[in-house]
């Protein structure tokens, strides 16, 4: 190629400097949907210095517009698509940006060279209704990534029409894989191509050669920025994907796959510059006339996708309490983090999950972080039934002193609310911004009776009725009928009096997994609370409770009127709701040796994780496979053989599988760390 001449050549360094994904979308490319794709493209079309056709080619299976897009004069036409599958949102965003470079700065002579010779036809959204459920499948529940041939669903017949009538010869198949996948010396993948097969054996044609000489190309541009993190996408031929049907039918088809990168060094966004500029790359080599003697040359210089797959972090040579009772074991963890939606048009969100435990040493990880000398835990869990936060929910800075503790999760009290619609403002006001800390939120409520009719619709975590009391004979009996064991913890002295009740009531979809928590105290005769007949509670639990094991109970035996706070020493694991302060707990403080409140957290989590004395709700407070990965690590008292050396706060604090605290690096700057564990979310395990 001469690259003397300015439109033959093409710039990588010049266009890699200026792709930025917030030039096309200014928010976050999970949220990139049809509407925010309508006003992307009605935007760029108002801008452009040419002739866009925007149209459509139908709508979808639940009534949502196909747009696409045609511009170019040239006789050799290109097909482009996207976001076949509704939870990959790389594609989305490299398409978005290649098009607003190339159309934006139309006048350099690289990018006139394109227009001049190509007619390009995009499809950028594809299955718009599964980007709105943030699922792989459409409304029907197709992939439709193999309906090529069936034809049963409205977005692939779209895609056969454009093609019937476009007549491209070459296609750009745009998806993403596997952020964790690896290539060569178990590199991570940043970008995967395939020159799909036309037929089961693995032979080249003309149209095939095209294809990989193109991909040859667009990687040697690529490894000017990632060298090494590239690869030929996996992928047996199957004649129902679009991509070899389009090869079978004579079209060349360029396959390219975003994968993953590492978040110190650029994550998701490097990926994504790196996609658009290798759809620049190969639309500029076609127009250039590149392909016309075509090898497959640089094409086979790609490794495979190894099929390793690397862990997103790895905590690495410490000892795990996990929150089941046992004592403290040599053990990795490995964490994965995820992106989860709850229902259609709802913000996504990330879930991070313990992925595997035990001697992890052959297991690679984006991020590793050796912990020797160290014990890892759940991290602390705190209850608070009233906001201490300026807004419904703690910023950053009312975060730290909780994070630099080890606390990970407040389980806190936000009503009532005035109205249903109040409470459906404040879900979705908190979902879209998820605080720096987990939330379990739960509502305040006036009586059992409300308990009984919210329990079927209650979207918060659960619900609160304080300021109750019950006859002491009639809760023995009842505590008898369900937790026999717990009945002498009352004592005789309370026989013909009354008992303080406070109950929280977690509320589920399934009755094997509601919860019922009681709280009991000691209160004067003339309390002021309002009386619970036993029966009240009897048909709470008929109703909505199967197994015993699900009602549990605390006590606190001061004779005297309490809030629903003072659960820290008797009942570890819990603590008043804020950092505790040391003029409370001076006696505790010096009966562990300990030097300030956080290293009085770390004893507590010690001991109670030890003797399985963790409050739960739902599965909150252990570190086990398949859970969220929500873990503080402290230097291991017992190291030095000395039960009394902890130390003033955690080395490392990880929030829904992110770190959040770092002792090494002391700064919580992070929004969005945690999330509100609703009861109706996923992320709730």
């Amino acid at each position: 190629m001469p690259d003397e001449n300015p439109i033959l050549s093409f710039p990588s360094a010049a266009i890699w400097e200026r792709l930025d994904p917030s030039i096309p979308f200014k928010g976050d490319w999970l949220e990139f949907r049809h509407r925010q794709q309508g006003e992307f493209l009605h935007e760029l079309a108002k801008f452009a210095p040419l002739d866009i056709g925007l149209s459509h080619i139908g709508i979808s299976e639940e009534g949502r517009v196909l747009h696409t897009l045609r511009f170019g004069k040239g006789p050799r036409k290109v097909l482009l698509w996207a976001r076949q599958h509704g939870d990959e949102p790389d594609c989305s965003a490299g398409l978005a940006m290649a098009l607003t470079e190339l159309l934006l700065h139309s006048e350099e002579p690289h990018y006139a060279l394109i227009l001049e010779r190509l007619e390009l036809g995009v499809f950028p959204m594809v299955n718009p209704d599964g980007v709105a459920r943030f699922t792989r499948r459409n409304a029907q529940g197709i992939d439709v990534n193999r309906d090529a041939v069936a034809g049963a669903t409205a977005e692939g017949r779209a895609i056969m029409a454009i093609k019937e009538s476009f007549k491209p010869e070459y296609c750009f198949n745009l998806h993403d894989m596997s952020p964790r996948k690896t290539a060569g010396d178990n590199k991570l993948v940043a970008i995967a191509y395939q020159a799909g097969p036309f037929e089961p054996r693995d032979i080249d044609n003309p149209v095939r050669l095209k294809a990989k000489h193109i991909i040859g190309l667009m990687k040697g541009t690529v490894d000017e920025h990632a060298a090494g993190h590239q690869a030929r996408y996996t992928a047996d031929y199957m004649h129902r994907a679009f991509g070899d049907t389009m090869m079978r039918m004579g079209v060349s088809s360029i396959l390219i796959e975003a994968g993953g990168w590492y978040e110190d060094r650029g994550g998701e966004d490097f990926v994504r510059r790196l996609f658009a500029l290798a759809v620049l790359r190969g639309l500029h080599a076609i127009a250039a006339g590149e392909d016309a003697n075509a090898s497959g040359a640089l094409y086979e210089t790609l490794p495979f996708d190894a099929g390793n797959r690397l862990v997103d972090l790895k905590l690495s040579g410490c000892h795990l309490m996990n929150g089941s009772g046992t004592v403290p074991f040599r053990s990795d963890v490995a964490i994965n983090v995820d992106w989860r939606i709850g229902r259609i048009n709802e913000p996504v969100t990330t879930v991070g999950l313990v992925e595997n435990l035990g001697d992890l040493e052959d297991l690679s990880a984006k991020r590793e972080i050796a912990l020797p000398g160290c014990i890892a835990m759940p991290g602390f869990v705190v209850l608070t039934p009233h906001p201490l936060f300026a807004r419904d929910k703690p910023t950053v800075e009312e975060a730290a002193p909780f994070v630099r503790a080890g606390i990970t999760t407040l389980v806190c009290g936000v009503g009532p609310f005035g109205s249903n619609r109040a409470r459906e403002s404040w879900l979705e006001a908190t979902t879209t911004a998820p605080p720096p800390l987990n939330i379990i939120a739960f509502e305040r409520v006036s009586s059992l009776r409300e308990v009984r009719m919210r329990h079927g619709m209650a979207e918060l975590a659960g619900l609160l009725v304080q300021d109750l009391e019950i006859a002491a004979n009639d809760l023995l009996n009842f505590m008898h009928l369900f937790h026999p064991a717990h009945a002498s913890a009352l004592g005789t002295d309370l026989s013909g009096r009354t008992v303080g009740l406070d109950l929280f009531f977690q509320g589920a979809a399934s009755p094997t997994a509601t919860h019922m928590h009681l709280h009991l105290s000691a209160v004067p005769e003339k309390s002021g609370r309002t009386l619970v007949r036993p029966e009240e509670l009897r048909t709470l639990v008929d109703e909505f409770l199967r197994s015993p094991s699900q009602i549990t109970m605390t006590l606190d035996p001061k004779d005297e009127p309490i809030e629903w706070l003072p659960l820290l020493v008797g009942y570890g694991g819990l603590s008043a709701g804020r950092v505790p302060e040391p003029g409370f707990l001076g006696q505790v403080l010096r009966r562990y040796g300990v030097s300030d409140v956080s290293g009085l957290i770390a004893a507590l989590n010690m001991l109670t994780l030890t003797n399985a004395r963790a409050f739960r709700l739902g599965n909150v407070g252990k570190v086990q496979i398949g859970q969220r990965a929500d873990v503080a690590v402290f230097d291991d008292p017992l190291a030095n053989g000395s039960a009394s050396a902890v130390e003033a706060a955690p080395r490392l604090v990880l929030i829904n599988g992110n770190v959040a605290w770092d002792k090494s690096a002391p700064t919580i700057t992070r929004d969005g760390l945690g999330t509100w564990h609703l009861a109706s979310a996923p992320q709730v395990r």
